[in-house]
């Protein structure tokens, strides 16, 4: 194993530092010294499910171990750090239970990425979406996740007793699912997965704002998983101090299911910029237009999933932003202005029409000062639910118009700007021939 002479001296010192007796703890020492989360990070189990915990020096010299091992692993992809850890943590616990472990960092590498090797599997993933709903159609493929019905059979042949099974099925069963395989570690799939669904009901958003009256403040698809709060609605009671008679109220701002039927699901499916976007979504190639595209869409997905409106306004913002700010010059207000006006203006799906070019471009600058004052000036209060439509529907055919350039061949923000310069120039030099 190719490795600086220095770097193994260090490792095989930090080995056998984790493997002297007098550097390990039991569980009431590790009681008295530590809180839970510091105890949870020092133990480490061994295979006769007894744990012991690691002193201040072995947890040193436990992270600078790791260190080095995980610069092994770095490029393997369908790994997380803490795949990395976990596995340094399950062969150290392998080595305590040996009479003549081996102190060497070569095995333990070797024994690390055996236990990497093994964690690597195929999983399919089923989470729920609320906000939308399907009619006349069972599912809504999208690149390689699926929009779908629930479907109690997919439960039920898991293994798993059957109240669980019941108990799973009754929290999921009245909303749509979203399905995909993903093959890696636990972990690995579990990110890969979510990150897909954010980035799928963010593209679904975008396509539903681009028709709705409403736009973005009408659309709220919500999937769930660990930091997002399903959109039920909201309930309290009160009652007059002298009465003491209850009153109930009930708020479902910004709950509205919306519902795809054939003809829509059709439609959407034979959309070049729909299928442009999925790719871009799901394929994650290193280019720097489509991971502009990305995090566009991720905003776009944080920014409908929100309840405030001034947050839904900054995030849509950010959207845009995602396309105009690679230039850290100062100009980015500037750039945004011109650029969008240009874009929403001359686009190949016209979103606006030449003659309206001033007018657009003084309302985007207007939107964009009330995006600074959330941000810079800490108001608030000062945005409704109009502006948020505009802006949403600003930062959805932007992304449109993005994904049908990067199908004529763009492939940097830069080359995107030099054409909207150009188009900039001549709409100056027409404004200076008619004055």
């Amino acid at each position: 194993m190719e490795m600086p002479r220095k770097t193994r001296r260090i490792a095989d010192s930090n080995i056998a530092t984790l493997l002297r007796p007098e550097e390990l703890m039991t569980d009431l020492q590790a009681l008295d010294a530590f809180n839970l989360i510091e105890r949870l990070k020092r133990e480490v189990k061994i295979p006769n499910h007894r744990s012991i915990y690691l002193s201040d020096n072995a947890y040193k010299n436990f992270e600078m171990l790791t260190n080095i091992v995980e610069k092994f692993f770095i490029n393997r992809c369908q790994l997380e750090s803490t795949d990395i850890h976990n596995s340094c943590k399950a062969v150290l616990g392998k080595l305590y239970q040996e009479e003549s472990p081996r102190k060497d960092i070569d095995s333990f590498v070797e024994n690390v990425e055996k236990i990497l090797d093994e964690s690597i599997s195929n999983y399919r993933f089923y989470t729920t979406i609320e906000g939308l709903d399907l009619e006349g159609e069972n599912e809504l493929k999208i690149g390689r996740l699926t929009v779908q019905k629930p479907d109690f059979m997919s439960l039920k042949q898991c293994a798993a007793d059957d109240n669980t099974i019941s108990s799973t099925w009754n929290h999921m069963k009245d909303s749509l699912w979203v399905t995909g395989e993903i093959t890696g570690s636990e972990e690995y799939a579990e990110r890969r997965f979510f990150e897909d669904v954010e980035a799928t009901c963010g593209l679904l958003a975008v396509s539903l704002t681009t028709v709705l009256e409403r736009g973005g403040a009408a659309v709220r698809l919500i999937p769930s998983m660990s930091d997002r709060i399903r959109p039920t609605a909201n309930r309290w009671f009160f009652f007059s101090t002298k009465s003491k008679v209850l009153c109930t109220s009930i708020c479902m701002r910004g709950y509205q299911k919306l519902t795809l039927n054939e003809n829509q699901v059709s439609s959407l499916m034979g959309c070049e910029w729909f299928q442009e976007l999925a790719r871009v979504l799901q394929n994650h190639r290193d280019n720097d237009v489509e991971e502009a595209v990305r995090r566009g869409i991720y905003w776009f997905f944080d920014a409908q999933a929100d309840m405030k409106p001034e947050m839904q306004l900054v995030k849509f913002w950010s959207c845009i932003e995602c396309f105009f700010s690679f230039e850290n010059d100062g100009q980015t207000t500037s750039k945004i202005k011109r650029g969008l006006t240009a874009i929403l203006t001359c686009g190949r799906y016209g979103f606006s029409h030449t003659g309206n070019w001033n007018v657009l471009e003084k309302e985007i600058n207007d939107l964009y000062d009330l995006r600074c004052a959330a941000v810079h000036d800490a108001q608030h209060s000062h945005i409704n639910s109009g502006h948020v439509t505009t802006v949403s529907k600003w930062a959805a055919w932007l992304i449109l118009e993005v994904s049908g350039l990067i199908s004529e061949g763009f492939e940097s923000r830069a080359a995107i700007k030099e054409e909207i310069d150009r188009v900039h120039d001549q709409k100056q030099l027409s404004r200076a021939k008619n004055t």
